[in-house]
């Protein structure tokens, strides 16, 4: 009988890869999107727009990025991945559970540089990327590029109709790449928007 990593190797097989899919997958990778959302929540929308504001804002970033990034790179040269994109389900949940200490220490930097706002953020990321990384763990390899979707609600803060929209685009825009790369299944794909919705809206 096949185990759920043979699964996961054999739909990677089957996938066909496009020049157009690696362009969402880099453009709304989980770096870019929390990113980008730890600056929206920062500058309030746009009304706290300060030299102070942003320059905290990229510290906070740093961190919150930088650290899982660094992770990424060091597990690919120590052969604790295989791939970039962890596609073999037993090495995913221990970068995601290294990771979420990652945007736990950048939320205490956003606290300790006045950013209220996104520290929350923050938070609930951490607790988004400890549930996908239990669900990955035990149950099956939640899409994180679907997790992270869930910033779109932050930016429905503001304009709760952009919001929506940017939602719906980004998850359908992910699930369409990651199906025809092969990384995903559909319903590892809606999980993962799941838990980020829930995460950001709920928590």
């Amino acid at each position: 009988m096949g185990t759920d990593e043979d699964a996961d190797l054999a739909r990677l097989r089957a996938g066909r890869p496009s020049a157009v899919a690696r362009v969402v997958d880099e453009t709304l990778h989980p770096f870019v999107v929390g990113g980008a959302g730890v600056v929206v929540t920062a500058i309030d929308g746009g009304a706290r727009v300060s030299p102070a504001t942003l320059l905290g804002a990229i510290a906070v970033v740093a961190v919150a990025v930088g650290g899982p990034w660094a992770i990424l790179r060091h597990s690919l040269r120590t052969g604790r991945l295989t791939d970039r994109q962890a596609v073999r389900r037993a090495e995913r949940w221990r970068p995601l559970a290294l990771g979420g200490l990652c945007l736990l220490a950048a939320a205490g930097v956003a606290v300790a540089l006045g950013l209220p706002a996104s520290a929350l953020f923050l938070g609930r990321g951490v607790l988004a990327t400890g549930v996908a990384a239990l669900l990955t763990r035990f149950v099956t390899k939640v899409s994180l590029h679907t997790t992270a979707a869930g910033f779109a609600v932050t930016v429905g803060r503001y304009a709760p109709a952009w919001g929506v929209a940017l939602g719906l685009v980004t998850v359908a825009a992910l699930c369409w790449g990651r199906l025809r790369q092969g990384r995903h299944t559909l319903g590892q794909l809606l999980l993962g928007a799941g838990v980020g919705t829930t995460m950001f809206v709920v928590a």
